[in-house]
């Protein structure tokens, strides 16, 4: 997570970036640099940290062609999953239809089920 994303965007595509996303967070009102995005041809995505309600990335959602839910405050090691990303997780994946791609950055543990 970066602030003034809007800044480094041309930097990013330029070095062959084919999928950038942005925090809600960092640019409250995404329309103009998502659009930005798609206009040079890449893919543009909202991230939405734990904190922040899901209603903040929903009147953008049109203008994305995926959302990511932080599972975990971003920029710091170790941290434990959050289920609250699991909630957020049931309201998007409706929303997003098959048009969009709905990922989950963060702590996530794979267990293995037990042989049987």
């Amino acid at each position: 997570m970066i602030s003034d994303p809007g800044r480094y965007l041309d930097d990013y595509l330029d070095a062959g970036c084919d999928v950038l996303t942005v925090h809600i967070e960092a640019v409250p009102e995404p329309t103009a640099l998502l659009r930005r995005i798609r206009e040079r041809g890449a893919c543009a995505g909202l991230a939405l940290n734990p904190k922040t309600p899901v209603e903040a990335i929903l009147p953008f959602i049109a203008e994305c062609d995926l959302v990511l839910v932080m599972s975990v405050e971003p920029g710091f090691g170790g941290q434990k999953f959050m289920p609250e990303a699991l909630d957020k997780l049931r309201v998007l994946a409706p929303r997003l239809g098959n048009e969009r791609l709905l990922s989950v950055d963060g702590e996530l543990t794979w267990q293995r089920s037990p042989k049987r």
